[in-house]
C-alpha cells in the first residue's frame, strides 16, 4: 500500500539546512495498525505529512497503490490526499462555534456531496464513535475526548483507506485515551490501515508494529503481532 525509497525531506531556515528525514525505507501493508514514537523533531510529523500528501520529498520516491507519488501536480495531491485519507490532530482542528453535526459534514462540502446526504452521513459516524447524544453541541461544549470523537468522525467521512493520527491523545485524561484508542483499534479490526504518532509508550503498545525515529532516521521497526 505504502512504499517509501531512500525518502529524504530537507528545510532551509535561512541558509541553515534541516534535514528532517533522511533516506528512508519504509513499507506499509493494507490494514497495518503503526505506531510511530520518537522525541520531538526527530522526523515523525514529517514524515506523517509526507504520508498524507501535505507534504513533498527533496530525494526518494513514495509509491501509494502502485501510484508515484512524486509525479502528481498539486490538484492530484489534493485529489489523493482527499480520497486516501483521514486526518486526527492533537488540537482537534474543530470549528469552536459550529455544531458537532456541521464539524463533520464540512469535508463532504469539497466531494460535491448533496446537503440532506452530508448530514445523514454526518450523523451516522458521529453514533459510530458513541456521539448521538451531542449532535447539536457546539465544540465550545464538548469535553477534550469528545471533541476528539468528532474529530475522528469527520476524518472518516469521505471512507478513507488510511488514517494518519499526530498525537491523537496528548491532550486527553486518561478515560478518554482509552476511550479514543477503542475507536482506533475497532477501525483497524474492520480493515482501516492506521499510522499514529505518539510519544506514550503505553500508547505504541496498541499498534501491530512499533518505528522508533530519532534525528530523521528509523532506529527501529518491530511487527509485534
Amino acid at each position: 500500500m505504502i512504499t517509501l525509497k531512500n525518502a529524504s525531506r530537507v528545510y532551509y531556515i535561512g541558509e541553515t539546512e534541516v534535514s528532517a528525514l533522511k533516506n528512508i525505507d519504509l513499507t506499509i501493508e493494507k490494514g497495518e495498525f503503526v505506531c510511530i514514537m520518537g522525541s520531538s523533531g526527530s522526523g515523525k510529523s514529517t514524515l506523517l505529512n509526507v504520508l498524507g500528501c501535505l507534504d513533498t520529498l527533496t530525494e526518494g520516491e513514495y509509491i501509494l497503490d502502485d501510484i508515484n507519488i512524486n509525479l502528481l501536480n498539486k490538484d492530484q495531491l489534493a485529489e489523493t490526499r482527499n480520497s486516501k485519507f483521514g486526518f486526527v490532530f492533537q488540537s482537534y482542528n474543530l470549528l469552536s462555534q459550529t455544531t458537532a453535526l456541521k464539524n463533520v459534514a464540512l469535508p463532504m462540502m469539497y466531494a460535491n456531496i448533496k446537503l440532506e446526504e452530508r448530514f445523514e452521513i454526518a450523523k451516522k459516524m458521529l453514533c459510530d464513535v458513541g456521539l448521538e447524544h451531542r449532535l447539536y453541541h457546539k465544540s465550545t461544549q464538548l469535553s477534550g475526548g469528545q471533541k476528539q470523537r468528532v474529530a475522528i468522525a469527520r476524518a472518516l467521512v469521505n471512507n478513507p483507506e488510511i488514517i494518519l493520527a499526530d498525537e491523537p491523545t496528548g491532550n486527553l485524561d486518561t478515560v478518554s485515551t482509552a476511550e479514543i484508542m477503542k475507536i482506533f483499534t475497532d477501525l483497524n479490526k474492520k480493515g482501516k490501515t492506521i499510522v499514529l504518532i505518539t510519544h506514550e509508550e503505553d500508547i505504541g503498545e496498541y499498534g501491530n508494529r512499533l518505528i522508533r525515529f530519532s534525528d530523521g532516521k528509523i532506529i527501529y521497526n518491530e511487527v509485534r503481532k
